[in-house]
């Protein structure tokens, strides 16, 4: 001990402003050394850890994780401090933009409140749809779903061209029939195992598929992984409620179209 007063758990907690079950798994991990105990047990704290537990939590309130608070701490100098701050302050102005541009879309959609889901563009593609597949085909509900999300996920701007290209590919005769039977076949999926061979044979039968349905999305969607309004995203909200067999053939679908495009 270098002498004077030393301060227990819970006293060291309050200083601080976290807890002590955060100080705990700090001890765990190894970013904050364990102190010595007293006689009785109970760790006893001094000023320096105090001021070293400020400093992790300053770091975390910044927005650095627990692994990168580590390595800021583990250099003396600051050069690492300085490197981490710099990337987390661009990826801060990333997100900033990604805020700035939902912002705009949900403008967008407060000043048009009334039409929403009813578009003139997405009519005519689901009727289009509907003539094709035939007014009785079980996925049609589910294909309105989707519709329905992407006009209130991507950026307005970009929904019209979605639409565009979807007219296009259903127009194709070729692409239509191989659409039409890779729907009929997923419905046969309903009530089957997920690990049942039938439901990887579709996935691989739909990889063909692959060059239309890449190009229906908007570049926003396809490649911002993590953004509300990714790929990722709107599949899980299409298969959430799906028959488990469907669910799994439609992710493995987009998993072999996500790898065409990489």
């Amino acid at each position: 001990m270098d002498g004077g007063v030393a301060l227990r758990i819970g006293e060291l907690a309050v200083l601080a402003g976290v807890t002590t079950r955060a100080i705990r798994h700090y001890h765990r991990i190894g970013l904050l050394p364990e102190p010595e105990r007293a006689s009785n047990g109970y760790r006893c704290y001094e000023m320096r850890d105090a001021v070293l537990l400020l400093r992790v939590r300053r770091l975390i309130e910044l927005g650095l994780n627990l692994d990168e608070v580590s390595d800021a701490l583990a250099e003396s100098d600051g050069r690492e401090l300085r490197e981490i701050l710099t990337d987390l302050d661009a990826d801060l102005a990333v997100e900033q933009d990604r805020v700035a541009a939902r912002r705009k879309r949900i403008a967008v959609l407060l000043a048009n409140a009334d039409e929403l889901n009813s578009s003139a563009e997405k009519d005519a593609v689901l009727a289009q749809l509907k003539d094709v597949t035939g007014a009785e085909h079980p996925g049609l509900a589910r294909e309105r779903l989707a519709a329905d999300l992407v006009e209130v996920s991507v950026d307005p701007v970009a929904v019209p061209k979605v639409w565009e290209t979807y007219r296009r590919l259903l127009a194709d005769a070729g692409v239509a029939d191989s659409m039409l039977s890779a729907a009929a076949r997923f419905e046969e999926l309903v009530g089957l195992d997920p690990g049942d061979p039938a439901v990887e044979a579709l996935a691989a039968e739909a990889e063909g598929l692959g060059g239309a349905v890449l190009a229906m999305p908007p570049a926003e969607v396809r490649e911002l992984p993590g953004d509300p309004i990714a790929a990722d995203r709107l599949l899980q909200a299409v298969t959430t409620g799906m028959d488990p067999a469907q669910a799994r053939c439609m992710t493995l679908m987009f998993d072999r179209w996500r790898e065409q495009s990489s």
